[in-house]
């Protein structure tokens, strides 16, 4: 499935995904973060209600990058001297975790890297 399409929209509303960790997790301390009731909530309600929070289409900073990102990939192709290639959702074994990485490096059957590409905006830059 496509990034950003429903059906993306609609499976990863319903396990908790590695954008959204911080939420349970806090990235600097390592400890339960005061957001997971509020995240988990949102979890449940994709899942009995299927429920999903609102694209973030509409933010300046996310279109742009998606408008730069194939420029993005294709200078890392060349400077790193591998093919990538787009991804849409991947879970754990399980199914309980997910991700959704903009572009993969495989390595057989396996993806070998994930990648994610930033495009800073002029300011960040």
């Amino acid at each position: 499935m496509a990034q950003g399409s429903g059906d993306w929209y609609s499976i990863r509303s319903k396990i908790p995904t590695a954008s959204e960790f911080h939420l349970i997790l806090t990235p600097k301390t390592q400890k339960i973060s005061e957001s997971r009731h509020k995240y988990a909530c949102r979890i449940i309600a994709g899942r009995l209600l299927n429920w999903q929070a609102d694209s973030l289409d509409k933010i300046e900073h996310i279109s742009a990058g998606k408008e730069l990102e194939p420029f993005a990939v294709a200078q890392l192709e060349v400077l790193e001297g591998f093919k990538t290639r787009p991804i849409g959702f991947v879970t754990t074994d399980d199914g309980r975790f997910g991700a959704s990485p903009d572009r993969v490096v495989m390595s057989g059957n396996r993806i070998g890297i994930t990648t994610e590409i930033k495009c800073p905006t002029i300011p960040v830059q």
